[in-house]
């Protein structure tokens, strides 16, 4: 394989995370694919530059078609596939239909074990390649009201460990890279699916829902990307590697909050989680007065 260019396939490259570490692969030599859900974010990335086609976890038929095109255009040789792609569902889960529930497993599991699957039999011909998932602290301890997109990260988790050991002696890499909040476009994202799928209204959980919304548009608007930028490097350091560690916390703050999760007395966590979490409790006497 010297000499030959490394190739990547990125997937959720319309914005954020996916859209910075294609830029750092290629700004590093590397022929980069990156793929989005929305033909308009396809077509945005070709004018910067980029080899881009529609792929949507959600869909059997885009993977297949985005697999079987990828193939003709590469000449079938991948270095890497970086699972970036991926939206959270805000809601109590007794306010989640059977759907929205389907819906975030579609694209955050199954459609990822789709892909993976479908690219594996290359790998494993070349001899070489590296699955990169990019996961979240919500795979070792859930928060309230995102407990389905919490179960579709700990369901990868799963799926990346039963794979990193199946693949073993083939050489290719499983690598799982935690992350943290950072500036994305998810936030914003969740927030429309919240609206769109939730009656908030009606909801016993009606009050807390307006402190979390009110949060989310909060954190959303101070948000920086150094951190996003920060994951990306972490990335293109682990496909540059030749033995990358199959667990990967980026940031210092992420490590710190998985070691107390892991070691800390139960009783403890709880107090800490809620005494953190207390401006999702508390109540907006003002809005009820209006009420």
């Amino acid at each position: 394989m010297e000499g030959k260019e490394k190739t990547a396939l990125i997937t959720g490259c319309s914005s954020g995370l996916g859209r910075h570490t294609a830029r750092l692969l290629r700004e590093k030599g590397w022929r980069v694919y990156a793929t989005a859900r929305k033909e308009q974010d396809v077509e945005a990335l070709k004018k910067i530059g980029f080899d881009s086609f529609v792929l949507d976890l959600s869909r059997s038929d885009s993977i297949k078609s985005a697999v079987s095109r990828f193939g003709e255009e590469n000449n079938h040789h991948l270095d890497a596939i970086i699972h970036n792609a991926a939206f959270y569902q805000m809601g109590a889960i007794e306010d989640l239909s059977r759907d929205a529930v389907r819906n975030q497993f579609e694209t955050n599991v199954f459609g990822v074990i789709d892909l993976t699957a479908s690219l594996i039999p290359l790998f494993r011909k070349q001899g070489h390649g590296k699955v990169v998932f990019i996961s979240s602290l919500h795979s070792k301890f859930s928060f309230p009201f995102l407990g389905v997109y919490a179960a579709t990260k700990y369901a990868l988790e799963a799926i990346s460990e039963a794979l990193r050991r199946e693949l073993w002696h083939t050489g290719i890499d499983i690598v799982n890279i935690y992350t943290g909040k950072f500036k994305s476009r998810m936030t914003e994202n969740a927030i429309e699916v919240f609206r769109n799928k939730i009656d908030a209204e009606h909801s016993v959980h009606r009050d807390v829902y307006e402190n979390m919304l009110d949060y989310m548009c909060k954190i959303s608007s101070v948000s920086t990307e150094e951190k996003t930028i920060l994951v990306a490097r972490r990335i293109v350091d682990v496909l540059e590697s030749r033995r990358p560690r199959p667990r990967i916390i980026v940031t210092a703050e992420d490590r710190f909050r998985y070691l107390a999760h892991k070691y800390l007395p139960n009783d403890i966590q709880e107090w800490l989680f809620f005494f953190k979490m207390k401006h999702l409790y508390k109540k907006d006497r003002n809005k009820r007065g209006k009420r």
